[in-house]
């Protein structure tokens, strides 16, 4: 305070520079010529003016300010650039100015968003992840299942090279004449050559040839049948895990008919591939594309095995096998992609995808009245449920048809036509 009156200090800044002389102010201030006109009303462009009283209030200046509204307040200059101005003079000065904006900021508190408005923003982020989740996860789903099906086609591929190399299909296994094991090589290791495992491929034919079982062949120090085959597992499949140092899983399962695989030979299965028999594409009478060559299966699956007490094909109503009896193994079915008996490389169109089937001890579960290869008993008919299942979503399995193309089936398929899809000359009428 000086004589009474209050004052304030201001510091002027034109274009960013601060400006202290009179002289320069003033010049800055003086009109300049222009056609037309005596005095052009606007020389002083301020690109930010700053008041320190008024930046403490947290106000923000920016005016056009002439030469006229100056000399219209008597405001002296010399008194202007010695930042002598009294608070009343400087308040004058901010009415006479033309589009001057002020903008007032809380002082003390930083700029950002409240607690409500970050939780607002966390739960509408929360709900768009909730309604984007399920369509991310069935769009890796389809994914998932398109690449089961391409897996499909490779070993279709491999089927009918194989068959244009050697003019017939594989076994899925060979007996002698006294039902012991002649070849328990299933179908899927006899096609590794032509799935690009070439090496494994040439174990296998080696093995073939000196009667060796799958069960004794090593590659490198290692079990043939504990090697992963990547063309055999699904993506969906939640057991893709070794079976301990010797196998590993399959989801792949070759047709042996609609139930029946024993006794040897085209008599005994109505299917492609049974035991000791080598079908060629003249014995498909239904047609390559109207009959399956595989199907899907789930790895660590139950089944009861040598119980006797099924010789022939059950009804499609009698899914209910708890009554039969035999040896319960609780997860060793389909982990063995190397051994050609159908609970393990095998599948039968007993009952439609994904139809449970009561078993002793286990909710679901297969069965197989008696194994391939164990002496006289394997002479006799024997009847397979071996069903085809998958983790996909909606109730549909992967199958490939004996001309190489690839189908879904879902378990809503009639019971009739899936036994029909199974047999390879069973002369029925199949509506699709």
């Amino acid at each position: 305070m000086s004589g009474g009156r209050p004052r304030c200090r201001a510091k002027f800044a034109v274009l960013g520079v601060p400006v202290k002389d009179p002289q320069t102010l003033l010049a800055l201030v003086a009109p300049r010529p222009s056609f037309g006109r005596a005095r052009k009303p606007f020389a002083l462009l301020m690109n930010r003016v700053s008041f320190n009283f008024l930046v403490n209030l947290g106000v923000d200046v920016a005016p056009e300010v002439t030469k006229l509204h100056l000399l219209r307040l008597n405001l002296n200059i010399n008194s202007l650039a010695s930042q002598q101005i009294s608070c009343s003079q400087l308040f004058l000065i901010l009415s006479c100015l033309k589009g001057y904006t002020m903008k007032t900021k809380k002082l003390g508190k930083p700029a950002g968003f409240t607690l409500i408005e970050l939780l607002v923003v966390i739960a509408i982020i929360g709900v768009l992840v909730g309604l984007l989740l399920p369509a991310v996860q069935q769009a890796r789903e389809a994914a998932r299942r398109v690449s089961c099906s391409n897996n499909f086609k490779q070993m279709g591929l491999a089927l009918h090279n194989y068959e244009n190399a050697l003019r017939e299909y594989p076994a899925a296994f060979v007996q002698d004449s006294s039902g012991n094991t002649g070849s328990d090589w299933g179908v899927s290791a006899q096609l590794l050559p032509f799935i690009e495992q070439a090496a494994l491929g040439a174990s296998v034919r080696e093995a073939i040839a000196s009667a060796t079982s799958y069960k004794s062949q090593t590659v490198n120090g290692k079990k043939l049948c504990n090697y992963r085959i990547d063309t055999l597992i699904c993506p969906s499949e939640i057991n893709d895990r070794p079976r301990g140092t010797d196998y590993y899983p399959t989801n792949i399962g070759w047709n042996h008919g609609t139930g029946q695989i024993l006794p040897p030979g085209a008599a005994g299965c109505n299917g492609p591939f049974g035991v000791n028999q080598k079908s060629r594409p003249r014995d498909i009478r239904d047609g390559m594309s109207n009959t399956l060559a595989a199907g899907e299966k789930k790895a660590f699956f139950p089944y009861m095995r040598d119980g006797g007490g099924l010789s022939a094909v059950p009804a499609l109503t009698a899914a209910d096998l708890s009554g039969l009896g035999g040896s319960q193994k609780d997860d060793s079915g389909n982990t063995e992609w190397c051994d050609g008996r159908c609970h393990q490389d095998g599948l039968t169109t007993t009952f439609p995808p994904n139809t449970v089937t009561k078993n002793s001890g286990h909710p679901d579960g297969d069965f197989t009245s008696q194994r391939e290869g164990k002496g006289a008993a394997s002479l006799n008919a024997a009847v397979a449920v071996v069903t085809s299942r998958s983790y996909h979503n909606g109730g549909v399995t992967n199958g490939l048809m004996m001309d190489g193309s690839t189908r879904s089936t879902t378990s809503t398929i009639d019971g009739n036509i899936w036994r029909a899809l199974g047999t390879r000359a069973g002369g029925e009428v199949i509506s699709q």
